[in-house]
């Protein structure tokens, strides 16, 4: 497989490549896709519902639910690692549900469950096709990935019992070399060696990517380039404040004010017309706007919006002009949608979404993260400076709650008590308050060079420091003090940042401004998932309560 530069289409050409090969050796043959629960995201991600047919699949079918069966067809199971394997061999014991299977892994399937094949010889004589592929990651953009693992903040940082911490690093472990066999490189690391977490997993990796590549034969291996790219593993507490911060932007905003599901708000859920989609290949508006800032946006959404502007004028019209704007939004209804929802949800957000309150806590916020009033005075964030802003009537719960949780982990330290007044005080939620307890215990103590820099936007003058280490990798420059570096002469030609524990969309936004000024050069982020700031802050506050 060759690697393009569009980690979608690399990932997607892996799994057609095995579909195309099945299409090919059983010509006149209609098959099933049963699909993991766990790697139904994965799929989807990859591929649209109508290009299925394309394929011989007729019917897309959930393997943990009760299915009927249909011994016309071959089953293609398309499983994760560590699916149930129990499920599988019920289809086959006793009366088959399908004509055949052929079962696909989106990773090296787990010892247990081969063994469990293995004593089943009836079972494994009946397989058509078993396959490892590699893919279980979801690609978000050409240089943008998930290795879906919804408990790995709590594994990571619960300072009581935590969620099974080996788990989450076999998930993290699951989508990060998958997400290498697909770009085929095997590369060097560099690591967060102050946070014991974070150099155990970095550890876990390079001994389990030596295993898998040498359970490769040699011309297999051969494929892989070594020695030109750097993966960088840095843990969130790095870099706390980060998701607290408001984002100005399309993509962040839609997401912090609204309720996005699985890529798509609906904005009359009766209304099929009435939805946004925020998908990197499906919707072109989106594209376009989403790292688009507020102060642009407006501009930005009319320019693209106009056309169907005046077609919506044109419908008001004579009956000739009606006819020819509903012909004409006929023949591009999924465009006109989209780019209809987006200017409403655009206006919708700069008209009353972003208050003057809402600015002003923006502005502490980064105050009390960058640590600068301004490029040349020093801050030193007050408990009564908060608390005026904490008495405010026009700053809303969740601004009040972000700010608190900021304050705990840059100010002086707060007793849960003096935390649960000063709550009450502002009129906050007590479901708050754990967050507010445990923001501190995610700190992770790391010399920064620069946290303060004025934008061209008057909303933003924090450095996150994924933008730090990304530079600072692009040059060479990692910290020694702060990171295990591998010896190395050569000029990487791609870097691969992933942060463990979960990302921000400010955070994507910024690595996308470095990518674009970079060249010669591939720069991927990864991470665990993405992070509004109220999830972020529920996350947080999920930690077992910080012992008192």
């Amino acid at each position: 497989m060759q690697n393009s530069s569009d980690l979608r289409s690399d990932a997607r050409s892996t799994l057609q490549q095995s579909l195309t090969e099945l299409k090919t050796k059983y010509r006149s043959t209609k098959f099933i896709l049963v699909l993991d629960d766990q790697v139904a995201p994965i799929f989807s991600s990859l591929f649209s519902m109508s290009e299925l047919m394309e394929n011989n699949i007729v019917l897309v079918e959930r393997y943990s639910l009760k299915r009927k069966p249909l011994t016309s067809y071959h089953a293609i199971y398309l499983l994760g690692p560590d699916a149930e394997i129990g499920t599988f061999m019920a289809d086959w014991e006793k009366e088959p549900k399908y004509a055949a299977p052929h079962v696909f892994f989106t990773f090296a399937c787990n010892t247990a469950s081969l063994n469990k094949l293995e004593q089943a010889p009836s079972i494994v004589d009946r397989i058509l096709t078993f396959k490892f592929l590699y893919l279980h990651f979801t690609p978000i953009d050409p240089f943008t990935f998930f290795a879906n693992c919804p408990a790995a903040f709590n594994s990571l940082y619960s300072p009581g019992p935590k969620l099974s911490l080996d788990k989450a690093y076999t998930q993290m472990l699951h989508g990060l070399i998958s997400f290498f066999f697909t770009i085929r490189a095997k590369p060097l690391v560099a690591y967060d060696k102050k946070f014991t977490n974070c150099a155990n997993f970095a550890k876990k990796f390079i001994n389990d990517m030596d295993e898998q590549m040498n359970s490769f034969p040699p011309e297999i291996q051969q494929t892989f380039n070594q020695n030109n790219t750097l993966l960088v593993i840095i843990p969130r507490g790095s870099d706390p404040v980060a998701p607290l911060l408001h984002q100005f932007t399309f993509e962040a905003m839609v997401y912090e004010h609204y309720k996005v599901e699985d890529g798509v708000y609906k904005i009359k859920p009766e209304d099929p017309h009435s939805y946004l989609s925020l998908d990197y290949y499906y919707d072109t508006t989106y594209k376009e706007l989403r790292y688009v800032h507020m102060e642009n946006l407006i501009d930005n959404v009319r320019m693209l919006a106009q056309p169907f502007l005046d077609l919506q004028k044109q419908q008001q019209g004579t009956p000739q002009e009606k006819t020819e704007a509903n012909r004409k939004i006929t023949q591009c209804r999924q465009q006109y949608d989209q780019i209809i929802s987006a200017f409403n949800v655009c206006i919708e957000i700069v008209e009353s979404k972003v208050t003057k309150a809402v600015m002003d806590a923006s502005a502490y916020e980064q105050t009390m993260a960058s640590g600068m009033k301004n490029a040349d005075t020093k801050f030193k964030p007050s408990k009564v400076e908060l608390s005026q802003f904490l008495s405010r009537n026009d700053i809303n719960e969740e601004d009040k709650v972000r700010l608190l949780t900021i304050y705990a982990m840059t100010g002086k330290k707060m007793p849960p008590n003096e935390i649960q007044r000063t709550m009450q005080s502002a009129g906050i939620d007590t479901k708050y308050k754990n967050a507010a307890i445990n923001a501190d215990t995610i700190v992770e103590e790391i010399e920064r060079k620069k946290k303060y820099d004025k934008e061209a936007y008057t909303t933003s003058k924090y450095i996150p420091y994924v933008s730090e280490v990304l530079h600072n990798a692009i040059d060479k420059k990692l910290h020694k003090k702060d990171f295990e570096i591998p010896e190395s002469s050569a000029r990487y030609q791609n870097i691969v940042l992933f942060m463990m524990g979960g990302i921000s969309f400010m955070e994507l936004r910024e690595i996308n401004e470095i990518r674009s000024k970079t060249r010669g050069m591939k720069i991927y982020v990864g991470s665990t998932g993405p992070l509004t700031p109220m999830s972020y802050v529920k996350e947080i506050g999920g930690l077992k309560d910080h012992p008192q």
